[in-house]
């Protein structure tokens, strides 16, 4: 401090040392302690070192063409410091970093992100690596990967280590883009991907695909093209008519021979004991309002028609009529269920007929392919499960019958 020592010479030694503390020196460390104000611009040309509490309203470090650098230190020493530093600006601009207003009082943290890395910002494209956990994201448009660099998009469930779904894009055959979106929707609406028990794709509404497993409809299917099936098509439901049409079962008749004469057929006697059972195929869903028998020369006493399931012998208890007095020697007698029956084919029936009177005749085949059989021990007006199932034809058993 020679030269303000050399100032102050002219100055008693206690009135000297008291003003020395009032003036800067232009070169050396300086030090200042209580409260010092400096007004307009001061230039320090070294490194600047506050360690109370300094209150700068505009802090310029280094200038045009000379870097500096602003350090602040935490409380424990030897700890790192936290640096401020411009780089080189394309032109000479103004990097300003403020904040928006705030509504308290906020701590932002700046984490160890393990090698030197950027702050992301609201504009601009940026790359960002690592694993980032944000709990929303509000974007118009998300890219995961680039051309060439795969991606992913993984989306995990509530409860830890349950899997993840995955969303990753295939290479095409060309530089196209494969876009999913959704239909106007009426209501709030969840789409569930079941487990398919190994790998699978979306059935499309377009293109040839091969559908596997069991797939139950719940309502109408309606194919505008040709249906073809290599496996066994079984409809639970049945066949409607084609076209649109109606399907009635007037021509559908025992052995598939109705009767054209009065003659025709065995004069059978019935047991009032046994059950007559002939099968008759139904080729579509139809609706079978009862039973047409060809009764014998004797039509005393009653009659009681049922169907059958034709697999496990079962009756239908929608497809019996009530006891029905015997009406018209050699002739068709009409006899309907309680309510009309709708059928559902191509499938097989059995009908079972009872007497209960031994006097009555009626007409049976004697000659045909399909099987039938007589079941004895039955009650009458009871139509039993029927078993043994038919198997071969039995001459002058089955009724000469039709549906209708």
């Amino acid at each position: 401090m020679a030269n303000i020592n050399g100032s102050l010479a002219s100055f008693s030694p206690l009135q000297a040392q008291a003003l020395k503390g009032t003036f800067i020196e232009q070169a050396g460390d300086n030090t200042f302690s209580g409260t010092n104000t400096f007004t307009g611009a001061n230039t320090f040309s070294s490194t600047l070192t506050a360690t109370g509490t300094t209150q700068i309203n505009t802090l310029k470090v280094g200038t045009s063409g000379t870097v500096g650098a602003f350090n602040i230190y935490p409380a424990t020493s030897a700890r790192g410091s936290l640096r401020f530093l411009a780089a080189n600006s394309a032109g000479d601009t103004v990097t300003t970093i403020t904040n928006a207003s705030q509504a308290g009082a906020i701590t932002y943290t700046i984490p160890d992100a393990g090698t030197a890395a950027s702050f992301v910002m609201t504009e601009g494209a940026q790359t960002l690596n690592g694993t980032k956990t944000i709990p929303a994201i509000v974007t118009t448009n998300i890219d995961a990967g680039a051309s060439g660099t795969a991606g992913t998009v993984d989306i995990f469930p509530t409860t830890a280590s349950t899997g993840k779904m995955a969303f990753v894009a295939a290479s095409n055959a060309g530089d196209t883009t494969t876009t999913f979106t959704n239909a106007s929707q009426a209501g709030v609406r969840t789409y569930t991907v079941p487990d398919a028990g190994a790998s699978a794709s979306f059935v499309m509404t377009e293109g040839a695909q091969t559908v596997n497993g069991a797939k139950t409809f719940g309502g109408a299917g309606v194919f505008s093209s040709t249906l073809a099936s290599t496996g066994i098509y079984t409809p639970t439901g049945g066949v409607a008519a084609a076209g649109g049409f109606s399907a009635a079962p007037r021509m559908i008749a025992s052995q598939g021979i109705p009767a054209r004469l009065s003659t025709d057929g065995n004069n059978s006697t019935p047991s009032t004991t046994e059950t007559y059972i002939t099968p008759i195929f139904v080729p579509c869903n139809m609706t079978i309002t009862g039973v047409k028998v060809f009764n014998g020369t004797d039509v005393t006493g009653n009659i009681r028609v049922g169907l059958a399931n034709a697999v496990t012998g079962a009756p239908i208890a929608a497809a019996l009529t009530a006891s029905t007095a015997g009406s018209g020697t050699d002739a068709y007698q009409t006899i309907p269920f309680a309510a009309p029956y709708a059928a559902v084919g191509p499938a097989n029936y059995l009908v079972c007929v009872q007497y209960d009177s031994a006097t009555a005749r009626y007409n049976t085949h004697t000659i045909g392919t399909d099987p039938c059989i007589v079941q004895t021990g039955t009650t009458y007006g009871t139509i039993p499960t029927i078993s043994p199932l038919p198997t071969a034809f039995v001459t002058n058993v089955g009724n000469i019958m039709s549906l209708y």
